[in-house]
């Protein structure tokens, strides 16, 4: 790992799930909480639920419009 800003623990587990919707549902479900102590005594980290972008998405082309609007 090349770690260029602040410090990283070097863990990461990542989860996909259809939707932001999907995914706080099965983080809040009944299923989840109940061994959810499980991680959460054992394990230091956090826990983040991020939108994710559509097959479409050009990070390019975003970046080029950001620094447009910048100008003006």
């Amino acid at each position: 790992m090349d770690v260029r800003e602040g410090q990283w623990s070097g863990g990461v587990v990542m989860l996909e799930f259809p939707s932001v919707h999907n995914a706080r549902g099965w983080y809040e479900s009944a299923a989840y909480q109940a061994i959810l102590p499980l991680r959460a005594d054992h394990l230091e980290g956090e826990v983040i639920i991020v939108e994710g972008v559509g097959p479409d998405h050009d990070s390019a082309a975003m970046g080029a419009e950001y620094r447009e609007a910048l100008k003006g």
